[in-house]
Order: C-alpha cells, then sequence, then structure tokens
C-alpha cells in the first residue's frame, strides 16, 4: 500500500498511519481529532455543516447530542493552535479551516 500523505503549509497528515504532524512533530490525535481534520484539510475554506461532520467522523446521527463533537473540536484547536492554521464556526453555517 503506498502511503496517502496531504500536506497543507505545516501540517503533515499521513493518511495511512492516522498520524497529523506539525513541523514534523507528532500532534498525538485521536482517530476522530485525525478524521475531522482530515476532513478539515480536504475541505479548506469551505464552511461545512455539524450534524454532516458528525455523521462522517462518528458514522452515527447527531440526535441533538453535540457535546462530543465540541469537545473533539475544542482538543483539535488547541492542538493545531500553532500550525498557522484554525477552524472557525459560523453560527447557522457550521465550520471551517482556513489560515490564521
Amino acid at each position: 500500500q503506498v502511503p496517502e500523505t496531504v500536506v497543507k503549509g505545516r501540517l503533515s497528515l499521513d493518511v495511512t498511519a492516522g498520524v497529523a504532524t506539525c513541523d514534523g512533530t507528532d500532534l498525538l490525535l485521536t482517530q476522530k481529532e485525525f478524521a475531522l481534520l482530515l476532513i478539515f484539510v480536504r475541505n479548506e475554506g469551505r464552511c461545512l455543516d455539524t450534524e454532516h461532520l458528525y455523521e462522517r467522523v462518528w458514522k452515527a446521527p447527531m440526535a441533538g447530542d453535540s457535546q462530543a463533537f465540541k469537545k473533539t473540536i475544542m482538543r483539535l484547536r488547541s492542538k493545531i493552535r500553532d500550525s498557522g492554521w484554525r477552524i472557525e464556526w459560523s453560527r447557522g453555517e457550521g465550520y471551517s479551516f482556513g489560515r490564521e
């Protein structure tokens, strides 16, 4: 299997291994954090619906409980804080990923 790597500035995501690094330092992401970051990186600049993101990562309907999702986003934001990228939330629209 050929390793697939996605690079966005200082961020590098090894899709095959499920590992994300910033300037070569492992961000120590959980599987869900990695899955979210990969979706964001592949959809840079697009606003993505919260329920859609949840269903893609958790593989189940959100069913009104967004706490797990919000906590995962908070941890992911913290882990990519020094990468030059950010995750933004727009009320009524969803989340987007872009440069700081």
